[in-house]
């Protein structure tokens, strides 16, 4: 899963923000909808405030043993 992070401006130092779209954080699977949504981004912020980032599934093994 992708999604965006934008930098705010205003900021001294870099804090990003999840860009949000209808009240919710954009995401999205496919890459061509994912290249689409940040031409259309870019539009709107320069470059060097936007951040393509992958959500990844951790996996966490838990092993319990009687010593």
């Amino acid at each position: 899963m992708y999604s965006f992070l934008i930098r705010k401006a205003s900021s001294a130092q870099p804090l990003y923000t999840p860009y949000m779209e209808n009240d919710q954080i954009y995401t999205t699977d496919d890459l061509t909808e994912l290249a689409t949504k940040y031409k259309d981004i870019i539009a709107l912020y320069p470059t060097g405030q936007v951040k393509v980032i992958q959500e990844l599934e951790p996996s966490i093994l838990v092993e319990i043993t009687d010593n």
